[in-house]
């Protein structure tokens, strides 16, 4: 079986796909159109994805679509969503997800920590008011893309809410406050 993960940032698909990939015993491709892939890496994994015989996970995030639209590899989405059991993953709590997504992006720039490392030192990131705003429209506009392809007529999308699965013990563990100035 092929399980196919659509969501947005820090909604805790990294956690889901590796809990689906063990109950199932599937390979877990993980971002299968990675913004950092090339077109043929991407079509390589698209490839690999469809072709499995084993049962599989990927995951989709919106910004993943945006940069498919025009390429070759749009093609393939279609047969990515019709062959997979499909889940859409949301948080309730969407400042928290707005304050993770912020918090990774400035670990990412300025200590070149990934997304998934834990911070157990404190530390205090201060950004502009108009800045936070950029961050939250971005996610906010994302999870409504999510949202919209999600309630796509004719697809059966189970619905997963983060909160409801990832407990606070199972969540990245980062020692950071978060200010907006101004």
């Amino acid at each position: 079986m092929k399980h196919l993960v659509l969501s947005n940032y820090r909604c805790g698909t990294t956690w889901f796909c590796k809990h689906l990939a063990e109950k199932h015993s599937a390979n877990n491709f993980d971002e299968i159109l990675h913004n950092n892939y090339t077109v043929s890496e991407k079509l390589k994994g698209c490839a690999l994805y469809l072709e499995s015989k084993k049962p599989v996970v990927a995951k989709i995030f919106p910004t993943h679509i945006d940069a498919i639209e025009n390429t070759n590899i749009s093609k393939l989405y279609g047969k990515l969503i019709n062959s997979s059991k499909l889940y859409y993953i949301k948080r309730r709590d969407i400042k928290a997800q707005i304050d993770s997504y912020i918090k990774a992006l400035h670990l990412g720039f300025t200590q070149k920590i990934d997304w998934h490392t834990e911070v157990l030192e404190e530390q205090v990131i201060t950004i502009s008011r108009s800045e936070y705003e950029q961050y939250a429209n971005f996610i906010i506009s994302m999870n409504e893309k999510v949202k919209r392809l999600a309630n796509t007529p004719g697809l059966d999308v189970e619905q997963i809410i983060f909160e409801d699965f990832a407990t606070p013990e199972e969540r990245y563990k980062r020692k950071i406050v978060l200010e907006v100035s101004g």
